[in-house]
C-alpha cells in the first residue's frame, strides 16, 4: 500500500480503496463485510488492520458505466 494511505484508512478519511482489474482475481468477490484486512506498505511489515463494513463490486465495460459509479460514490458520500 502506498505511504500514507494507511493513516488516511484508520482517520476514516479515505473510506474507500479500490481495486483494478481486467481479470476477475482475488480479492474479486471474495472479500465480505466482517472481514478483517492486513495493511503494510510495501517492502514492510503488517502495520495495521481494519474490519470491512461494505464491499462493491462493479465490472466497468464502458464511459457510461464509470459515470454511474461516480454517482453511486458521490450519493454514498465516498470518494476514490
Amino acid at each position: 500500500m502506498r505511504k500514507g494511505y494507511i493513516e488516511k484508512i484508520l482517520s476514516g478519511e479515505k473510506k474507500i480503496e479500490s481495486r483494478f482489474s481486467k481479470n476477475k482475481i482475488t480479492p474479486y468477490h471474495n472479500i465480505f463485510p466482517g472481514d478483517t484486512v492486513y495493511m503494510q506498505e510495501v517492502g514492510k511489515d503488517v502495520t495495521a488492520a481494519f474490519e470491512v463494513k461494505d464491499v462493491l463490486f462493479f465490472e466497468l465495460r464502458s464511459e457510461e458505466d464509470v459515470g454511474r459509479v461516480r454517482i453511486l460514490l458521490w450519493e454514498r458520500n465516498l470518494r476514490w
